[in-house]
């Protein structure tokens, strides 16, 4: 019988085939010890499975929250963007409604070229036009200079 291995720990050699004719020895521990780690190990693995579900799981969620948020800041910017766009729109369209009003009123007629000039005209042109509408002797005086 073959000295045994591993000092007081009451781990027995058991005889393995090794390269060659040689034989190694390597320590055999006790059948229910085995067991005992055996199960360690798989609760190990066990709670280390669970762990990365759970972190997985709070991913998922922290990634729903950011689309959910995202979501809500666009469109409370989208709606912000959208309200101040149609106000610049409506402005546009009552200066230039209004500054037609005011032509038709004092000139008479407004032909198509000067009325899609007016209507493509941004809010402050459209109000120093509107403030010598209502001051020129003639329709040209209006426009002088622009």
């Amino acid at each position: 019988m073959s000295p045994r291995l591993g000092g007081s720990h009451g781990i027995a050699p058991r005889p393995l085939p090794c390269s060659g004719r040689l034989a190694c020895h390597v320590p055999r521990q006790p059948q229910a010890a085995m067991l005992r780690e055996v199960r360690d190990l798989d609760e190990a693995l066990s709670a280390i499975q669970q762990q990365i579900k759970e972190w997985a799981s709070e991913a998922q969620r922290a990634h729903v929250r950011g689309l959910a948020k995202g979501r809500r800041l666009g469109h409370k910017e989208g709606l912000e963007k959208g309200r101040r766009e149609g106000l610049g729109q409506g402005k546009r369209e009552g200066l230039a409604s209004s500054l037609l009003i005011v032509l038709r009123a004092r000139f008479g007629r407004v032909g198509r070229d000067l009325e899609r000039r007016i209507r493509d005209a941004q809010p402050q042109q459209l109000q120093r036009w509107l403030r010598r509408a209502a001051r020129a002797e003639s329709l040209e005086a209006v426009f002088e200079g622009e």
